[in-house]
Order: C-alpha cells, then sequence, then structure tokens
C-alpha cells in the first residue's frame, strides 16, 4: 500500500494593517490585496520515490499607496498546530524591493517582506506562497492540514 502525504492549507488574506499616520490618510495610502481572500495549497507526494511534494499560487497582488514617509511591508502569520512548511515571497515587486523567501511559522514577529518603497509613489507586488510537505508529516488518511491567517503589515522604514 502506498502511503501519501498531503498538505491543505488555507491561507486567509483578511488582515491588513497601517503603522503610524496611514491610519487616518485616504484609501490612496493603504494596503490592499488583489485577488482570491483565501488561496488553498495541496501537495501530495507520489509514493515513496519522493521525498517532498510542492505547491505553490501566486495568483495574490499586494497594492500599496502613496505615503509620505519610505515605507516597508512586514508579514506574519497565525497558525495553531502548524504542522507543514510555507514560505511566501514577494515577487515582480514594483516600488520596493523584496528581502527574499520567508518561511512562515505560527507566532512568528512581524519580519520584513518589501523594504526602500519610496515616498509618494504607489506601488504592488505579485505574492508567491509555496508549500512543501513530506511523507513523515503526514498522510491523506488522517488528512492533516494547517490553516494560516497571514497578516501584512505598512509601516514607515
Amino acid at each position: 500500500m502506498k502511503t501519501q502525504s498531503h498538505i491543505s492549507l488555507l491561507i486567509i488574506l483578511l488582515s491588513l494593517m497601517f503603522g503610524g499616520e496611514a491610519r487616518a490618510q485616504s484609501w490612496k495610502s493603504s494596503l490592499h490585496i488583489v485577488g482570491s481572500p483565501a488561496i488553498q495549497l495541496d501537495a501530495r507526494p507520489q509514493g515513496f520515490d519522493s521525498s517532498v511534494a510542492q505547491d505553490e499560487d501566486d495568483s495574490t497582488l499586494l497594492i500599496w499607496g502613496r505615503r509620505k514617509q519610505k515605507s516597508k511591508v512586514t508579514v506574519s502569520t497565525f497558525s495553531p498546530g502548524q504542522r507543514f512548511e510555507l514560505t511566501i515571497e514577494a515577487a515582480s515587486t514594483r516600488n520596493g524591493k523584496s528581502t527574499g523567501s520567508i518561511k512562515l511559522v505560527d507566532g512568528m514577529m512581524d519580519t520584513d517582506l518589501i523594504v526602500n518603497i519610496q515616498k509618494k509613489k504607489a506601488g504592488l507586488a505579485r505574492l508567491r506562497y509555496v508549500a512543501n510537505v513530506t511523507l513523515e508529516q503526514g498522510n491523506t488518511e488522517t488528512e492533516f492540514a494547517d490553516v494560516h491567517t497571514v497578516t501584512y503589515t505598512i509601516t514607515d522604514q
């Protein structure tokens, strides 16, 4: 009997926060998600020959408006009982610099995702999520799943 690992991550993109004076400003200076508010990743190793399975999604954009100061975007996640590896990267970033791939871990501190956002310029980034699972982490018979609430925060840098 072949055992397959299965990871199902429901990434809920509902949490957007603003640091400093941005709360009182108009929508033009805020942070927005464009795309589905929930993303599901499903990774399944194909039998004993594969040690790691991977699934990814890059269908979501993070968009920010003009800010009065040089800014950055941070990311964190809440995922009680997390079992599987999930990373995020800000790809194709305009008006800002991606810090590269970040491992999302339950309870993590806010971590820089995009830095050097120039003042008075709007920008965007394509969010790329990658889930990895191994056979040792679970199988389809037990139907393990992680649910992440991912929070993005824009603050002055």
